[in-house]
């Protein structure tokens, strides 16, 4: 068998390159082109609140339940979990599936645990005292799977809980759970949106140096094409652009970071800006 030399591997690059040219991507998406969600609701019966929403090949479901306990706990918890489905297309690794299910886990009972007592805790009709708990239940399912997983994820979540009337419970004089007439609401849960990113060097003939261009919210193939082994860089954005979370990481070898590290500024401006455009475009849809 004929030994490749170093020339041969290398000669893979720039028929990659001619066979693209200018393009970063093989669908002829902008770079920095967003996707937009498509978003339906109430399609569980079973859940005080179900969403689910599709991001490109990526669709989500979510469904949030409530549930009392007499249990008073000094802290909050939330229940959190992220599943794939078998007809998405790829299996999950328990590694992604905890790494999914950390994140939100985290975000969404900071989310909770600034909510009003009353939307916590289970109250005495006569003395007022905390007698119990609500619990929350979020379950999210992955029925197909093209990248961008925590995207879909975090607005499906949120989108659920924005939605979820559950009737308020009182303690009555027997001891018992009971409802009552009033119902308790998450409305006021805050529009959040997290946007993937990933880093692509690129020569400048020009300037005779790398030239990195951003691609937003990249799928499963052009995170292969482009051999994005590591997390995605990300941002979170509130409903008003603020930046809540943000990690910034470049795909490629150390030999570049030297190259990137002069334009990462410009890079994390680039992230903010497509980030803002698609968080207005979520809101269009949650109207």
């Amino acid at each position: 068998m004929e030994e490749k030399n170093d020339f041969q591997v290398l000669r893979s690059i720039p028929i990659f390159e001619n066979t693209f040219g200018d393009d970063l991507r093989p669908n002829g998406r902008a770079a920095g082109e967003f996707l937009k969600p498509k978003l339906c609701t109430d399609i569980l019966t079973h859940a005080f609140s179900s969403t689910m929403i599709d991001l490109g090949g990526t669709r989500i479901v979510c469904a949030v339940n409530v549930k009392a306990t007499s249990d008073v706990k000094p802290n909050f918890h939330a229940y959190i979990s992220v599943e794939m489905s078998p007809a998405s297309g790829r299996l999950l690794s328990v590694d992604n599936s905890r790494i999914y299910t950390e994140y939100l886990h985290t975000l969404i009972e900071d989310i909770l645990r600034n909510l009003d007592e009353e939307k916590r805790h289970v109250f005495d009709e006569k003395t007022k005292a905390i007698v119990g708990s609500y619990q929350f239940f979020v379950d999210l399912v992955v029925l197909k799977d093209d990248g961008c997983i925590l995207d879909v994820a975090v607005l499906c979540a949120i989108h659920a809980l924005k939605n979820c009337v559950w009737p308020k419970l009182i303690l009555d004089s027997e001891g018992e759970f009971t409802n009552s007439v009033q119902t308790l609401d998450l409305k006021e849960v805050e529009m959040l949106v997290y946007v993937s990113f990933i880093i692509v060097p690129r020569s400048d003939e020009e300037n005779s140096c790398m030239r990195p261009e951003v691609i937003a919210q990249p799928s499963i193939r052009e995170c292969y094409m482009w051999d994005v082994d590591g997390p995605a860089s990300f941002i979170l954005l509130n409903s008003k652009g603020q930046v809540l979370d943000m990690q910034f990481l470049n795909n490629f070898g150390c030999n570049l970071l030297s190259s990137l590290s002069n334009c990462h500024g410009d890079l994390q401006s680039d992230m903010v800006k497509i980030a803002c455009k698609y968080l207005e475009s979520a809101k269009k849809e949650w109207k």
